[in-house]
């Protein structure tokens, strides 16, 4: 556990969540106590440079990067600290809209449009940057206390004209939203298919289920 240490510029407060890429921490920059959350790569990722999931990761700090919009989680820096890779990012002081709709049920209409208004704004961002996400599901969306939503989690996301860490006839993503062309693994994957997660999250947001349902990926698929 980091929490209570210095991670280069700064001190780890406690951990926020993980998962198979690494841990995500609240911390603060030491020398203006500005509060981050700081995504640390797994010390066993990070002993093989050549690991596709290192590849994802330093991918989606790049990607970050180059996105500038309140609807997206903000990137602040990346970095390596006694050879862990890290990039910190915005806090966001919310809920995802997976653990809202659980808690509350079925968003209304005015709800909906109101967050759908808000998820376009950051794929009209993301794609006139050249920025598929690829990855649209209630987890991957927060909503601030404040209302504002935030697509985060860009780490499998695929710039239109860089290098996809994906080949063909690979599918990526999460099985419930996936368009057609995710489902086939096509290679050449546009700005619609996020629009097709989005209407599956628009559908489930307003009914409390999802679209289309299977005890496997190969049931929704096919």
């Amino acid at each position: 556990m980091l929490a209570g240490q210095e991670f280069g510029p700064f001190l780890i407060e406690k951990e926020l969540g993980s998962g198979a890429m690494g841990a995500v921490y609240l911390a603060r920059y030491i020398k203006n106590n500005h509060r981050v959350a700081i995504k640390i790569m797994s010390s066993a990722i990070n002993s093989n440079a050549s690991s596709s999931l290192v590849a994802r990761f330093e991918r989606e700090a790049e990607i970050l990067k180059h996105l500038n919009n309140p609807n997206i989680v903000r990137l602040f820096g990346i970095g390596k600290f006694k050879g862990m890779r890290y990039y910190a990012m915005e806090v966001i002081d919310g809920e995802t809209l997976e653990a809202i709709l659980l808690r509350k049920g079925a968003f209304s209409w005015d709800e909906t449009i109101e967050l759908g208004k808000q998820i376009c704004n950051a794929l009209q961002h993301a794609h006139d940057n050249g920025v598929v996400h690829r990855d649209i599901k209630l987890s991957n969306l927060m909503v601030t206390r404040q209302g504002v939503l935030k697509l985060t989690d860009f780490g499998i996301a695929k710039d239109l004209d860089g290098t996809l860490l994906t080949g063909a006839n690979c599918a990526i993503g999460t099985a419930a939203y996936m368009s057609p062309e995710q489902c086939r693994g096509e290679s050449k994957i546009t700005g619609k298919s996020d629009l097709y997660s989005l209407g599956v999250v628009l559908f489930e947001l307003l009914t409390g289920k999802r679209p289309f349902r299977g005890n496997n990926a190969v049931e929704l698929f096919f």
